[in-house]
């Protein structure tokens, strides 16, 4: 007679190495999933049920802290994919009827070539409210769709002006979207695309939502500028470090570094100090004009959860509160509208363009073939 274990794995053995993984994972992923979410799952937010999908995590510094990425990268980001095409299952057709019809700023190389890939501006011609009615116009209603929902995101993240909460209900749309390209009950699950959506994209933009929500509990005062949360600061900090290098290099040595930081430290804490009394000028219009008083976001230290709460825990409830860039008087008259384009007049001025004496008067050996460079005769590989 055999035994149990004879009988079980007579059994296992009629099935695949992968029909048994997903047996195994479908077991395990009940306390999995638990464990995963059960710290966050009761977390409301304006006492409305929210599907959690990024959890805070514990530092090292002893508080709750979150992390995501940069917006404005991952703006960049969808907008190159959108361009080569997949997402969502959707070609790049729709915007390149739109470029071919001359109504809006975008052209056809901007989506063919993905010109300027690493531009914001270039990214909200992309995706902004005349491209989206153009493709309204042009039948391609799943790809206007798309189009409305990362502008909306991409304004709850860079618009002044808008309330606290709205920026919250902005973001939703988008965070749908992404949430239904993937069931977390099935198995296996995806890897490297989930519904169009490369993998890290998809990722990182769910956790940006869900940590510039969760930061209204984690800041002083119950919120914060949504621009403040950015790698912008310390972009904009070693790009002024750059502007000190005289000789055009965009890098400096180690005698001049020292130099550098205490000149750009310096020059950022003027154009910061809210007692300057005069104008900051960087070039030769004034672009940074006095700074305007503001009031402590953490005045009353009991409406504060980061100073009368314990900063251990997460919150129960998390109440959006507005922050001085988003009221009303913050919304400025609209300006020049920094959306990025292409001109396809042939006579148009050329984008980065170099000099005729930066081309041919200096040396640049990355242009020269290796049998030039190495002296060999040129007879001997015709």
């Amino acid at each position: 007679m055999k035994t149990l274990a004879e009988l079980a794995i007579k059994v296992i053995t009629k099935y695949s190495k992968r029909d048994l993984n997903i047996i195994y994972a479908e077991y395990i992923w009940a306390d999995r999933e638990k464990a995963w979410i059960s710290p966050v799952k009761d977390i409301t937010v304006n006492g409305e049920k929210y599907e959690w999908f990024y959890k805070p995590e514990y530092s090292i510094r002893q508080q709750m802290e979150v992390k995501c990425i940069d917006s404005t990268h991952l703006l960049t980001r969808t907008r190159r994919k959108c361009c080569k095409g997949g997402l969502e299952g959707l070609s790049n057709e729709g915007w390149l009827k739109v470029a071919r019809s001359k109504k809006t700023l975008l052209t056809p190389i901007m989506v063919e070539e993905i010109t300027d890939p690493m531009s914001v501006s270039m990214a909200k011609t992309h995706f902004s409210a005349e491209v989206e009615e153009e493709l309204r116009f042009h039948s391609e209603i799943a790809s206007a769709d798309l189009c409305k929902d990362i502008r909306q995101w991409w304004e709850s993240e860079d618009k002044a002006g808008i309330p606290a909460s709205t920026r919250v209900e902005m973001r939703l749309s988008l965070r749908k979207r992404l949430l239904q390209k993937v069931d977390f009950c099935k198995f296996p699950p995806v890897t490297m695309y989930a519904g169009g959506w490369p993998m890290q994209l998809w990722e990182a933009i769910l956790a940006n939502i869900d940590a510039k929500c969760f930061l209204y509990s984690l800041s002083h005062g119950g919120t914060y500028n949504v621009r403040a949360f950015s790698s912008m600061i310390g972009e904009t900090f070693f790009s002024e470090l750059t502007l000190n290098d005289k000789r055009g290099q965009g890098a400096v040595t180690c005698k001049e570094f020292g130099q550098f930081i205490g000149n750009t430290v310096e020059q950022m804490q003027i154009r910061l100090d809210p007692e300057r009394k005069f104008a900051y000028c960087t070039k030769k219009s004034t672009v940074y004009d006095i700074v305007e008083e503001t009031h402590d976001a953490c005045n009353d230290k009991k409406d504060c959860p980061v100073c009368y709460e314990d900063r251990h825990k997460l919150p129960t409830d998390i109440k959006p509160k507005d922050h001085p860039f988003d009221t009303e008087a913050r919304r400025r008259l609209p300006g020049r509208r920094k959306e990025g384009t292409i001109s396809t007049d042939r006579t148009a001025l050329q984008k980065g363009a170099l000099g005729v004496r930066w081309e041919t008067a200096r040396c640049n050996l990355s242009k020269q073939l290796p049998t030039k460079l190495m002296g060999l005769p040129e007879d001997k590989f015709n």
